[in-house]
């Protein structure tokens, strides 16, 4: 509870700007009414406070609907920052070993709304191999690393991301609906990782695991990602059990429960 003295020294402005920022992220994307209705402000206080942020960098405008979103600033940012999570930290040296025994990338991913984020990597030491820069982005439910973290995602954010929405695709084999995203998800818990069968990109096949934290909230997705004349899907019933076994350590390691 804030003291008096202590609430004499917020800056309203900046409160209300955060409070607009936190709405587009979680709605995605929003008109000016709709803003100002969600957050019972002026439209004139909006619209002043959405000039100045995105004089800033921090939200763009859409030219056809006119309707304000974040800006991919925040995403620069957010990498910025996540150089000093613990969990990057604690997951390199599993991630080094994991691709020594395997053979292949590994990749640390985070979930920002329906895409993934590339965090962290180490890569194969094969001259063929699937390597990424770091803040690529990618749709979640094409990948082995996204997939894993959907997996352990409660039923109202899965429907809120992907419910009465068409699931776009990347190559012929990447999911087609939202049905068989929920049966995919349902598989990666009963086995506990988390397979890419050439859904992302053709000739390149993922495996992977969730990071989890104490309330078993996955946190990021642990893969290993390689040319599809390695890893074949026999492979799979190796390599799965390897990645879920490191990821549940470095879970532990971080205090987090494992699945």
């Amino acid at each position: 509870m804030w003291h008096a003295m202590q609430r004499d020294q917020l800056v309203i402005s900046l409160l209300k700007a955060g409070q607009i920022i936190e709405t587009l992220v979680s709605t995605g994307e929003n008109d000016l009414r709709a803003i100002s209705n969600r957050l019972k402000m002026p439209k004139s206080t909006v619209r002043r406070l959405l000039l100045t942020l995105i004089s800033m960098g921090y939200v763009e405008q859409d030219k056809e609907n006119a309707c304000y979103k974040i800006s991919m600033r925040f995403v620069e940012l957010g990498l910025q920052v996540m150089e000093h999570y613990d969990f990057i930290h604690i997951s390199r040296p599993f991630m080094v070993e994991l691709a020594e025994r395997t053979g292949e990338t590994v990749n640390l991913g985070i979930l920002d709304g329906s895409e993934i984020v590339l965090v962290d990597q180490v890569s194969s030491k094969h001259s063929l191999r699937q390597d990424q820069p770091l803040g690529s982005r990618i749709l979640s439910h094409c990948t082995a690393f996204g997939k894993s973290i959907l997996a352990y995602l409660p039923i109202e954010e899965l429907d809120r991301l992907f419910k009465n929405k068409p699931l776009r695709t990347l190559t012929p084999k990447s999911l087609k609906s939202y049905s068989d995203l929920k049966k995919e998800l349902k598989l990666t818990r009963d086995r506990g990782y988390a397979v890419d069968d050439e859904e992302a990109v053709t000739g390149v096949r993922c495996v992977a695991a969730p990071l989890l934290n104490n309330l078993s909230t996955p946190i990021a997705g642990l893969s290993v990602a390689g040319p599809a004349i390695r890893i074949t899907k026999k492979r799979f019933k190796s390599i799965g059990p390897l990645v879920r076994d490191t990821a549940m350590a470095i879970s532990a390691k971080m205090g987090g429960r494992t699945p």
